[in-house]
């Protein structure tokens, strides 16, 4: 099998670009350089302009003849429609986790549950309780056999920016709830009932969407 090194090259300066959009280090509106990043990452500017057309086509960047390529920010229509189909993508994903569940998987899910509940309560270490809900999320990602299902749901992340930094900053706050969001959905998860589970997946998520749109509208006064 022969390998297209100027694909690979292409893909790794994507996965920087997006990383870098992903984790803060480039703010909404920061212009990209394209000579810039080919000299941080020593490579041609032929596999950075593959990248950042990717990037462009995947909404991550945006793009002014004057200026170039710059990071896109959120709009409130981007809000909106990447959360419906967030919640629509995870609702997808219990459904087919609870199809294929083995017994002792859903014995761990209870454990773990009962686990992040008693953390919950008594205060307990934060950093444990986000390691418990982690491997949650993990069991029913694995039995849902849905390998690209990630991939889509990073990608959504990526477009909002401020959600992502919200979510980090109140992550403590929202995670000693989610004892009772995961209790919820494993019962609606139990039944196979694929409306209960879509009810209780979009109602975690609208509260954090209708967050940021107020957040949005502020900005815009």
């Amino acid at each position: 099998m022969k390998f297209d090194k100027r694909k690979l090259l292409s893909d790794s300066i994507y996965k920087y670009i997006r990383s870098n959009i992903s984790n803060g280090t480039w703010k909404p509106d920061k212009q990209i350089n394209e000579q810039k990043v080919a000299d941080t990452l020593f490579v041609s500017r032929t596999p950075v302009r593959q990248a950042l057309q990717r990037a462009y086509n995947e909404g991550l960047l945006g793009y002014n003849k004057y200026v170039g390529y710059f990071v896109a920010g959120s709009k409130r229509e981007d809000i909106i429609e990447v959360f419906a189909i967030r919640i629509a993508l995870e609702a997808l994903q219990c459904y087919r986790a609870a199809c294929n569940m083995s017994e002792g998987n859903w014995q761990k899910l209870q454990e773990i549950n009962a686990e992040i509940r008693a953390i919950s309560e008594h205060e307990g270490d934060y950093n444990c309780l986000y390691c418990l809900n982690e491997e949650f999320c993990a069991i029913i990602q694995q039995s849902a056999g849905m390998q690209r299902l990630p991939r889509f749901q990073e990608l959504l992340s990526n477009y909002l920016h401020d959600y992502k930094a919200w979510f980090i900053n109140n992550m403590e706050r929202n995670d000693r709830a989610f004892w009772q969001y995961n209790d919820n959905l494993l019962a609606a998860m139990r039944q196979l009932d694929h409306a209960a589970i879509y009810r209780i997946v979009e109602q975690r998520w609208l509260d954090y969407r209708d967050y940021l749109l107020q957040q949005f509208s502020k900005n815009e006064n």
